[in-house]
């Protein structure tokens, strides 16, 4: 009996060495470190009459983010919570030339805030700090990252925006003339003013409506607009989706060799058409998102709205290793 034991382990050694070596599941990592860069640019999509010109065309964003594996009887399998900060940086400039014979038309819409971010677990209690990061291993060597968290905190970053418009056109009495307007929305105050009157008009008293503060905007309001009638960002799969869809702000992508490292572009080489001239929505007061009931915002983005579109393109780069 022991002799045929001997044999019998023999012949497994044999047959095992022959099949070359056994394969091992590794344990996941204790923790994942890394950068995540999201880069959204602007471009004109243009339109017949209306002379449109880019000064500033992109927002930027770089996180460093780490974190240990989310050890809990409410985590997701597999999951991790990532935390760090970063820093995010929006610079845009657009002006829309209309002229219609004598009928002219200029709006400047400009927009600029920068600032640190604070990635933090738990809710967040500070202007500039905003959610935790959950990463996913999945099954057949696939992972998720999501993003939603990005937009998580009240106050953002101190956002500089601003909407100006002015026209003019020729009076049609016999006294003829020229009548012109200027239209501004600045830190939350709309206002309507009069340059030029018609000689037989009466005086327009003028039209303001809300009352200043200083708005604040995240990144992920900027790269995925949560109102209006455009279409979302399918970040997972790098493409765009009707408007009434939910969008995938998920990362998706492979781990090799225990890393994540790789690129997803949502809009493809010229990107995708989104209209009107208010291209994301600022935070208003307390961080609550715009419109308020007593806030101009979207009177003046429609008002001053000449019927211009954009293309906008996104670009997520990705870069994580296992610690541990």
């Amino acid at each position: 009996m022991r002799l045929f034991r001997a044999l019998a382990s023999a012949t497994a050694l044999v047959a095992s060495a022959a099949a070359g070596p056994v394969a091992v599941a590794q344990a996941d990592p204790a923790g994942f470190r890394g950068t995540l860069s999201i880069t959204h640019t602007y471009a004109i999509q243009p339109v017949p009459g209306l002379q449109s010109t880019i000064f500033g065309d992109r927002f930027k964003a770089t996180y460093h983010l780490h974190g240990p594996r989310w050890r809990s009887r409410f985590a997701p399998p597999r999951s991790y919570i990532l935390t760090g900060g970063g820093h995010e940086d929006l610079n845009l400039h657009r002006v829309d030339l209309y002229q219609n014979g004598p009928i002219h038309e200029r709006t400047d819409m400009f927009g600029r805030a920068f600032g640190d971010v604070r990635i933090v677990r738990g809710l967040p209690s500070k202007a500039g700090q905003t959610g935790a990061l959950l990463l996913r291993l999945l099954p057949r060597g696939r992972f998720r990252l999501g993003l939603a968290s990005l937009g998580l905190g009240e106050y953002g970053s101190r956002l500089n925006f601003e909407l100006l418009a002015e026209g003019s056109q020729p009076c049609y009495g016999p006294a003829g003339g020229t009548m012109g307007g200027r239209e501004v929305y600045n830190q939350g105050v709309y206002e309507v003013t009069e340059i030029d009157r018609c000689p037989d008009a009466e005086p327009f008293p003028g039209r303001r409506v809300g009352k200043p503060y200083t708005p604040t905007v995240w990144g992920f309001d900027i790269w995925n607009p949560p109102e209006g009638s455009n279409p979302h960002p399918d970040v997972c799969h790098g493409r765009v989706v009707p408007p009434i869809a939910i969008p995938d702000t998920n990362i998706c992508g492979r781990v090799r060799g225990g890393r994540m490292v790789g690129k997803t572009v949502v809009g493809g080489k010229r990107g995708y058409v989104v209209r009107g001239i208010c291209i994301f929505a600022p935070r208003g007061p307390l961080g609550t998102r715009l419109p308020e009931p007593d806030d101009g915002y979207w009177e003046a983005c429609n008002t001053m709205d000449t019927g211009g579109f954009w293309r906008v393109r996104t670009v997520f780069r990705w870069s994580f290793r296992p610690t541990g």
